[in-house]
């Protein structure tokens, strides 16, 4: 697929990196305020800008504390989590906007519960003008370490085998 100009200008503008989910990122804030969780100290939050481009997708994935996602541009999000049965569920994150008529509400930002396992892609819908790409931010309260990011594997899909058909395209390939 021929590289979308306005893509590569974003990611080199925000200097984003590839990131082991998918998609590329940048952190662009941690706190300077420190809390105690768990006997271990953490910044208070952190902020990044992620993007996804193309058929990009942020592979399911957990983290220790709560992650809010804020549409920033470019397309609405599908974003997926699991419950503790492993049953999907689906939202939509982008421009709140009427004109859009989805079938679905969207929201211009979400909370993803602490521990709970979710991953993101771009919504590819035939009423939406499509710009080939969804930019973000989010913000993990205290903040994100990666010693607390865990990456599914395909193991979810057995312990989950009642959604596995679902699943199984959102597990990066190893």
């Amino acid at each position: 697929m021929k590289p979308n100009p306005k893509v590569q200008n974003i990611i080199n503008k925000l200097n984003l990196q590839p990131h082991p989910e998918g998609g590329f990122f940048k952190e662009i804030h941690k706190s300077t305020t420190s809390v105690e969780n768990d006997g271990q100290i953490y910044s208070a939050f952190t902020l990044i800008y992620y993007l996804l481009e193309n058929q990009n997708k942020s592979y399911l994935h957990r983290i220790k504390f709560e992650e809010a996602w804020h549409f920033l541009e470019g397309d609405p999000i599908e974003i997926i989590t699991l419950n503790d049965m492993g049953k999907p569920k689906t939202k939509i994150l982008g421009q709140n906007s009427d004109s859009l008529n989805l079938d679905s509400s969207v929201e211009p930002q979400m909370v993803i519960s602490r521990h709970t396992w979710f991953g993101a892609r771009r919504l590819i819908h035939p009423k939406l003008p499509l710009t080939g790409y969804s930019l973000v931010g989010c913000t993990v309260a205290p903040g994100f370490e990666f010693s607390d990011f865990e990456l599914a594997t395909e193991e979810l899909l057995h312990n989950f085998s009642e959604h596995a058909n679902t699943l199984k395209n959102w597990i990066k390939p190893s």
